[in-house]
């Protein structure tokens, strides 16, 4: 049985404007505020992401004063095992039931060797690091994606492991040729074959080779449009790879070329997972934060080419499904 989760957090904007763009009928604005870059996604009209975000603030849009707001999941029975301090945690990969990592804004890594009973920090870089992707490919092996919110726009950064975080490469730089480049999710199919995704732009990194170097990784723009994806990939081990936002994007060949058609949500879809071998059965998320907030899940039975209407109404904005 698989289970729908969705995370909670507190959604801040600063606009200041920097420089904007419009892409058909969605529209990714660039803002800068205390020398901190913000994209905020828009769909048809409706905001539905604001990354990174950082902070804890009271804030004015069109001359009315907007509270933060906060989200407090209530209906779920967890026990609190980590938090950390000024971070926001963006993804988690185990590579054992025991060896686990977490990956943070703000250029953190965090390790388990314990199952989660436990964490201690294997990289604390600060601004403008932040990282979107994690995949632990054994206990010891782990690859971190993310960007330099300082660099170069069209640049996503990638960093390696090999013993168990206690030392890492240095950033190997990823380019795209149009577009905002920060990386997001990563998946390695096994030590050759991985993809990270430069989602902002809807595109794709593939390595074939390990991708220990920039020269090891070739990129593919998935949407022509350069639409957005959002939440997590799903992958398995015969080299298909889904992923979903503005599109959804299917491979059979471990990330080398791509379908990608319509989404589920003419909002947008948020992460997409296939509950059986044969990916037929697949749930995608979705949701928005303007004008109001609320979240959704579809449901396909023929692999993504049809989805129902939305199952479920949540008080929350699905952006991963597992």
């Amino acid at each position: 049985m698989k289970s729908i989760f969705y995370k909670s957090g507190i959604i801040i904007v600063c606009f200041i404007l920097f420089s904007s763009f419009s892409l058909y009928s969605q529209t990714i604005d660039i803002k800068n505020h205390n020398n901190q870059t913000y994209i905020i996604k828009n769909y048809n009209s409706s905001k539905s992401a604001i990354v990174p975000v950082y902070g804890s603030e009271n804030i004015t849009v069109n001359n009315n004063i907007s509270q933060v707001i906060q989200y407090k999941p209530s209906s779920f029975n967890w026990i609190l095992k980590f938090t950390a301090a000024g971070k926001v945690f963006k993804d988690i990969s185990f590579a054992t039931t025991q060896a686990g990592y977490i990956v943070t804004e703000l250029g953190s890594v965090y390790k388990t060797t314990n199952g989660g009973d436990n964490w201690t920090s294997v990289m604390n870089l600060g601004f403008p690091y932040y990282w979107y992707g994690v995949h632990a490919l054994t206990a010891d092996t782990v690859v971190i994606a993310g960007f330099n919110n300082q660099g170069n726009i069209n640049s996503g950064v990638v960093r390696w492991s090999y013993n168990g975080g206690a030392t890492w490469t240095g950033d190997i730089n990823l380019h795209i040729p149009n577009g905002v480049g920060w990386l997001s999710k990563v998946h390695f199919f096994d030590r050759n074959r991985g993809v990270v995704s430069a989602e902002f732009s809807g595109g794709m990194h593939y390595t074939t080779n390990g991708g220990k170097d920039s020269t090891g990784w070739t990129y593919v723009q998935v949407n022509s449009d350069l639409g957005w994806f959002s939440g997590n990939i799903d992958a398995d081990a015969n080299g298909n790879v889904f992923t979903t936002g503005i599109h959804f994007a299917h491979s059979t060949d471990y990330g080398v070329s791509w379908v990608s058609g319509v989404p589920a949500d003419n909002v947008f879809d948020g992460g997409v997972d296939f509950a059986d071998n044969n990916l037929l059965l697949g749930l995608t998320g979705g949701g928005s934060i303007s004008p109001s907030v609320s979240g959704w899940v579809h449901r396909t039975t023929d692999g993504g080419q049809t989805w129902g209407a939305r199952l479920n109404t949540f008080a929350y904005p699905i952006r991963s499904v597992k």
